[in-house]
């Protein structure tokens, strides 16, 4: 495994996988059903790219299909909450939560890449969770969710 901007750290603190002290909330389900349907939209065509990001910081994940099928997701990472200020920087805690989501370090953001046949109410479950117990997104924020088509 590559790692990146300290990353090694990270894999080497963590001990244990992070628990959900009580169950996703109504939040959570809502917003990963419609994630899931979402995607299988954009799976469909192979033409559109998807965000979900909280409208007051740059806080997102987005998603790509892959030419050969694939699902390509990215969690933002500190790199593109620069001018975000301090308190918007993602922790060390939080990039821990982001690898036991399953998301990788990368260059530049976290990522995933899920295979055929794809588990669009398990990416839905976790990119909601992603916003919600990472990012700390609660029903007061605006989550924008936007559908547009890739430019080649």
């Amino acid at each position: 495994m590559r790692y990146f901007d300290g990353t090694r750290a990270l894999h080497e603190q963590r001990t244990a996988p992070v628990r959900r002290s009580s169950p996703p909330s109504d939040l959570c389900y809502r917003l990963a059903k419609e994630i899931g349907t979402r995607l299988w939209r954009l799976m469909q065509d192979q033409t559109h790219y998807l965000i979900v990001a909280r409208a007051d910081v740059n806080y997102y994940v987005q998603f790509m299909p892959t030419d050969s099928g694939q699902l390509h997701s990215e969690a933002v990472s500190n790199d593109f909450l620069v001018y975000e200020g301090e308190d918007h920087r993602i922790s060390t805690k939080q990039e821990l939560q982001l690898l036991d989501f399953g998301w990788s370090p990368s260059p530049v953001n976290f990522t995933q890449l899920w295979e055929p046949p794809i588990p669009y109410c398990e990416v839905g479950i976790v990119a909601a969770r992603t916003l919600i117990e990472v990012y700390g997104t609660t029903v007061a924020h605006t989550i924008d969710l936007k559908f547009g088509e890739i430019q080649c």
